[in-house]
C-alpha cells in the first residue's frame, strides 16, 4: 500500500508555516531551550553540529548550514560572533548580502519544505534579525521569537574560563546581544524566558511559551514531561550569583543589572512598558559604541588574529612533538636492536674464547704427544744399534 505524501512538491513552500527562533546571548540556555523543543516535537532539521563533551555535552541543537552561513554573513561585514561594534545602516540590503539569503533560502526550502512548525536557534541571529525578517517575509514565513536569558555575570564567567579575556568584554556583547534581540524582534509575536525558570519549572515556562505565542506543541508536553526532566540538568549550570557579588560598581554593570531584571519583570508580566525601559539604555549603550565602536572592532579582530596565530603555533608544535615522538621511537627501536646485537655478539666471543681455550688445549696434549713420539723414535733407535 503507498502512503500519502502529505508534504508539499519541492518546488512549493508552505505559507502558513510558524519558525519558533530561539534568541539569546551565547552561554544563555539556548542550547537547553532548543533540546526541550526538539523533544516536544519541533523539526530542527537533520544536519545539526555534534555535542562537545566539555563546552555542551548534551548537544548544540544548531544547524550546521545555517551557522555557517551566518558566519560568513558576519565575515561579509568584517564582523565576528563576539564584536560588538555597530553595523551599517541597511546593511541586509547589500548585494553581496543578498547572495547568502540565496543560499539560505535553498536550506530552508531543503530542511522544512511543508513542516508546519520548525525551529532554529543561533546566537548570532541576535545580531542579524533584519536579514532573517526579509527572508520569512519573502517565504511568507510566521516567525515566533522565544528570547531566553541568563544572569550576564555568568555568562560573563563562563564565556571568560572558556574564550579568555576579561568579565567586562563579554558583559558588554550580552548587552549588545540582548538589546539587538529586542529592538530586532519589536511588533514581532515573542516571549521572555529565564534561564533559571527552565532549569526550576520546565512545564510552567513552556506552557506560558505556547499560551503567549498561541500555538501548540506536536507532541503534548506531559507525553514527554519525564524526557525533558532528564535532559535538563541543574549541575550544568556552572556559574549563578547576584550581579554585583564581588565587583566593583560601573556604568557597565549598572546597564546590564537594568536591562537583566527589565527582561525579568517582562518575563513575568508581559507590558509594553518594556520598550521605554529598554529605550534609555539603549540610546546610551549606542552613542557610547558609535564612539568606541570601531576602537573595539579593530581590538577584536586583533585578538582573533592573535588567537588564530597562537592556534596556528599551537598545531605546528603538536606537529613537531609527534614528529619528535616518532624520531624518539625510531631512536629507541635502533638502541634495542643495538642492544641485541651487543648481546649476540658477546655471546659468539664468549663462544670463541671457549674454543680458543679447547685449541690451546689440545695443541698442549698435541706438544706432549710429538715429546712422547719423539723420545720413543729415539729409544728405538738407540736400542736397535745393540742388535
Amino acid at each position: 500500500m503507498v502512503r500519502k505524501n502529505n508534504r508539499h512538491p519541492p518546488d512549493m513552500w508552505c505559507t502558513d508555516q510558524k519558525a519558533i527562533m530561539v534568541l539569546g546571548m551565547h552561554r544563555s540556555g539556548t542550547s537547553a531551550l532548543m533540546g526541550v523543543l526538539h523533544l516536544l516535537g519541533v523539526q530542527l532539521g537533520t544536519r545539526l553540529i555534534p555535542a562537545h563533551a566539555e563546552i555542551n555535552p548534551k548537544g548544540f541543537w544548531e544547524h550546521t548550514d545555517i551557522v555557517r552561513l551566518n558566519d560568513r554573513l558576519l565575515g561579509i561585514l568584517g564582523k565576528c560572533w563576539h564584536d560588538v561594534s555597530q553595523f551599517p545602516d541597511q546593511w541586509w540590503r547589500q548585494d553581496n548580502i543578498k547572495v547568502v539569503a540565496k543560499e539560505i533560502v535553498e536550506v530552508l526550502r531543503r530542511d522544512f519544505n511543508g513542516v508546519r512548525l520548525w525551529g532554529i536557534k543561533d546566537p548570532r541571529i541576535c545580531r542579524l534579525i533584519p536579514f532573517w525578517l526579509d527572508i520569512f517575509a519573502e517565504l511568507g514565513i510566521s516567525p515566533l521569537f522565544v528570547i531566553i536569558f541568563r544572569h550576564p555575570m555568568d555568562v560573563a564567567d563562563s564565556l571568560a574560563r572558556r574564550e579568555g579575556f576579561g568579565n567586562e568584554v563579554w558583559t558588554l556583547l550580552w548587552l549588545t546581544y540582548v538589546l539587538d534581540s529586542l529592538a530586532g524582534t519589536k511588533g514581532y509575536p515573542r516571549v521572555f524566558i529565564e534561564y533559571d525558570e527552565l532549569l526550576k519549572d520546565s512545564r510552567g515556562v513552556l506552557s506560558r511559551i505556547r499560551s503567549q505565542l498561541d500555538f501548540d506543541w506536536p507532541k503534548p508536553l506531559e507525553t514527554v514531561a519525564k524526557e525533558i526532566d532528564e535532559f535538563l540538568d541543574l549541575r550544568l549550570q556552572h556559574y549563578r550569583h547576584p550581579i554585583n557579588e564581588g565587583r566593583e560598581s560601573s556604568t557597565l554593570l549598572d546597564w546590564s543589572s537594568a536591562v537583566y531584571h527589565v527582561l525579568q519583570e517582562a518575563s513575568e508580566i508581559p507590558t509594553p512598558a518594556l520598550e521605554n525601559r529598554i529605550a534609555g539604555v539603549q540610546r546610551q549603550l549606542s552613542k557610547v559604541m558609535g564612539v568606541l565602536g570601531p576602537t573595539l572592532g579593530e581590538q577584536t579582530h586583533n585578538l582573533e588574529e592573535l588567537k588564530a596565530n597562537f592556534t596556528e603555533t599551537a598545531s605546528q608544535l603538536r606537529q613537531v612533538t609527534t614528529d619528535f615522538e616518532k624520531i624518539s621511537a625510531g631512536f629507541n627501536e635502533a638502541m634495542a636492536q643495538l642492544k641485541q646485537v651487543t648481546t649476540d655478539f658477546e655471546k659468539i666471543n664468549a663462544g670463541f674464547s671457549q674454543a680458543l681455550k679447547i685449541l690451546a688445549a689440545r695443541d698442549s696434549e698435541l706438544a706432549t704427544l710429538k715429546a712422547e713420539l719423539a723420545r720413543l723414535r729415539s729409544e728405538h733407535r738407540d736400542g736397535g744399534s745393540f742388535v
